[in-house]
């Protein structure tokens, strides 16, 4: 399956995502906050990323736009995962536009699932 990378700044967040990808086959990789998914992706090729908005040292926004402006990350399917509560209507709207995807907090786990198979299949990472 897909190595997917999972940027939280929740513990609880990140093995609840973690255990729902695991389950279905897909290995996945954590990080605490965008800056140390920086530093992950120095290191490892992964298909998928979700992302909350709110985080410490480096917001969700600000690492898609990271990965955006560079070309061995650009095309990385990216799922927002965030409480809508948390942001502001204009940081709502960035998020709409830029991200594959903007989920909720909570939701179900087949939703999780469903959204992160979609997206691998139309950016041909599984088939």
């Amino acid at each position: 399956m897909a190595t997917i990378l999972v940027v939280d700044d929740s513990p609880v967040i990140l093995r609840m995502v973690a255990f729902t990808l695991r389950k279905t086959g897909h290995q996945v990789i954590t990080a605490d906050h965008g800056l140390s998914a920086l530093m992950v992706l120095e290191n490892n090729d992964v298909d998928l990323i979700i992302s909350d908005i709110n985080m410490p040292y480096k917001d969700g926004i600000s690492l898609l736009n990271d990965l955006k402006d560079k070309p061995e990350t650009a095309t990385i399917p990216f799922i927002f995962y965030t409480a809508n509560r948390e942001i502001s209507t204009a940081e709502r709207h960035l998020a709409y536009e830029s991200a594959d995807r903007v989920l909720s907090k909570p939701t179900s786990s087949l939703q999780i699932t469903d959204s992160v198979n979609a997206l691998l299949l139309k950016s041909k990472k599984i088939a």
